[in-house]
């Protein structure tokens, strides 16, 4: 029983570092593993009644707006989230004020 509770408050004490420490070695094997360009980059983003499209060089993503959970505004950036782990980002240095409530005002709409 007491080697058990020792391994259990041992685990909990253990085990964020770990995992912070896998996500970090898993992300940067992923970034160095090929041509990441199509996560970053220019891209350009169009909004119309129903959906918002989002052009790269390489591609270009439909997505409804319907299917937007929520959205966060932050001093630098708008996050538009999809689902729990996906998200658009917006960086707001490129929008003036009345862009920045137009799209504001587009997205609350759902």
């Amino acid at each position: 029983m007491i080697s058990a509770l020792l391994f259990i408050i041992f685990w909990i004490i253990y085990y964020p570092k770990q995992f912070r420490k896998t996500i970090k070695k898993q992300t940067k094997k992923l970034l160095l593993e090929g041509d990441n360009s199509s996560f970053f980059g220019k891209k350009t983003m169009i909004i119309d009644e129903n959906n918002l499209k989002v052009i790269s060089a390489d591609s270009t993503e439909v997505i409804s707006l319907k299917s937007i959970k929520f959205v966060k505004v932050y001093d630098d950036m708008i996050l538009i989230y999809l689902s729990a782990v996906t998200a658009q980002i917006i960086p707001t240095r490129y929008l003036n004020e009345n862009s920045k409530r137009y799209l504001l005002k587009i997205l609350s709409i759902n």
